[in-house]
């Protein structure tokens, strides 16, 4: 029985070893992959540049996301089906008309939507006319590192990301992250 016992311990213990080495290679591997992507929440980066793409506007024109440097960017995802999106896109859409020092930048998550018309009609029957890009195949998203929406992410004028959320903000969170820069 002693020696039942004896064999347990050993092997509970061999097997918290190997766990702790197979999370620490996951621990590289995650911080390899922060390295390469943004997902984190609600922390600072900072000297992290963006790489540029491009991707359709709701009036079918490509934009770049290169086009809006030169002034902070808020960089939010968002689909019409999601509920804190709706409570959250018409502060955005104010926040675009009211402070011009600012880029308030939109990707959908068209990937996850019915339809492109879906989001257009959307769109236009809330009046909004902040820039809304549309990510068809979801790729853009992913590489922000695939999370949930609404997402923030803040760059800088040139292109550095310097704050990501998770979940709705409002106008006050913006200025308060834009007042840092």
């Amino acid at each position: 029985m002693k020696n039942w016992l004896s064999v347990s311990v050993i092997l509970i213990l061999m097997g918290i070893v190997f766990i702790n080495y197979l999370a620490s290679d996951k621990t590289e591997t995650s911080k390899e992959i922060l390295d390469s992507t943004v997902n984190t929440t609600d922390i600072k980066l900072s000297d992290r540049a963006v790489r540029n793409f491009e991707l359709p506007n709701i009036s079918g024109e490509q934009t770049t996301l290169y086009n809006y440097l030169g002034k902070p960017i808020v960089l939010v995802f968002w689909a019409t089906w999601c509920g804190p999106c709706n409570e959250e896109m018409p502060r955005l859409q104010n926040y675009y008309e009211t402070k011009k020092d600012v880029q308030i930048v939109t990707v959908n998550a068209t990937d996850t939507e019915a339809s492109i018309d879906t989001v257009t009609k959307y769109a236009t029957k809330k009046g909004w006319d902040l820039p809304i890009l549309l990510d068809e195949t979801g790729d853009i998203r992913k590489r922000f590192g695939g999370f949930t929406i609404p997402t923030t992410i803040f760059l800088s004028g040139n292109g550095e990301i310097v704050h990501e959320v998770y979940g709705p903000i409002d106008e006050q969170y913006i200025d308060n992250i834009i007042n840092e820069l």
